[in-house]
């Protein structure tokens, strides 16, 4: 706080920060009628966009807050333990957001495929039509090799 003002509560629920800023992490920008889109659900004031603040104060940052670091860590320790037998699709955005540490550490995985799309941090908006390409040939290939039709 600054003042006794929630900095961030006040971009998030006053300023709509988290929807207006969208562009900014787009790599091939958004329109106005996509924006328009996005907007929907958000516009009733501050109690509309709550849900954003929840969810930015939810990503775990420096070991907090821990019930979401948990949560995080035995899902990884759940992968972990389950070894070869589960298939991932890992959609290695580039230049993307992810560190390298994680990549390294999903490539590990044993049976992983990876596909390489461009993209920032709301990737689903840069490749769309190639992550979904990529999911439809992964499943059917996946299924296939596991004998479902």
């Amino acid at each position: 706080t600054r003042s006794g003002i929630d900095l961030g509560a006040h971009l998030i629920l006053e300023k709509n920060l988290m929807l207006e800023s969208m562009p900014d992490r787009v790599n091939r920008g958004l329109t106005n009628e996509e924006m328009d889109h996005y907007r929907q659900g958000f516009t009733d004031g501050a109690e509309s966009r709550r849900p954003i603040l929840a969810f930015v104060r939810s990503i775990p940052v420096a070991g907090e807050p821990a019930e979401v670091v948990n949560i995080m860590d035995a899902g990884r320790k759940w992968i972990e333990a389950r070894g070869s037998d589960l298939p991932a699709l890992f959609v290695s955005v580039e230049p993307g957001t992810m560190t390298d540490e994680d990549r390294e550490y999903i490539r590990g995985w044993k049976n992983v495929t990876e596909v390489a799309v461009g993209g920032g941090h709301l990737v689903t908006e840069d490749s769309p039509d190639e992550i979904g390409l990529a999911i439809d040939k992964w499943f059917r290939e996946t299924a296939a090799s596991a004998g479902v039709s």
